[in-house]
């Protein structure tokens, strides 16, 4: 009968119908993760930014700054040169560190507004029901004789399963 499709038939239908789910599944993933690693991306770019920065300011702002600073005090109390010296650096200091701080914060907002994956687990739920529904109908049809008109196997009167004549078909005596 060449309208009736074969248990192969349903089981690669099956299968290709399983491999283009989970394709679907990675892309949707892959769609719904690529804006979360663009901003984990620029919340890195700014971290490293941050480190740098921090870094910089401690070596050179701090040892030019502190010059200017010593002058500064140096000219405006009757401290020490080498105390001047010493507020200098400390003054110095200081500002390099809130200026870490200010990019420290900038690459948190950053971070903060990461989210996980939102729709992929419910699609993976409603995927993996799909494929419970054809498996359960793939056997009603194995049951079935493999065709998508026939009716369902009913219980007989003794208790077992079984299959009702197909109409235009006359029960045969024996």
């Amino acid at each position: 009968m060449p309208g009736k499709p074969t248990v192969a038939d349903l089981t690669a239908q099956i299968t290709a119908d399983v491999r283009s789910l989970i394709a679907g599944e990675l892309a949707l993933a892959k769609a719904e993760l690529e804006p979360a690693f663009k901003r984990a991306a620029a919340g890195g770019g700014l971290s490293a930014a941050a480190i740098i920065c921090g870094a910089s300011a401690a070596l050179v702002a701090w040892f030019c700054a502190a010059a200017g600073f010593a002058w500064l005090f140096a000219s405006t109390t009757v401290w020490s040169p080498w105390a001047c010296v010493f507020s200098g650096f400390a003054t110095a200091l200081i500002l390099a560190l809130v200026a870490a701080a200010l990019t420290a914060a900038l690459a948190y907002g950053r971070f903060k507004g990461l989210r996980g994956i939102q729709r992929t687990p419910e699609a993976a739920k409603q995927a993996i029901a799909a494929v419970h529904d054809g498996i359960a109908s793939g056997k009603a049809l194995v049951r079935n004789g493999g065709s998508k008109g026939a009716p369902l196997p009913v219980p007989l009167q003794n208790g077992q399963e079984g299959r009702p004549e197909r109409p235009g078909k006359e029960a045969e005596a024996s």
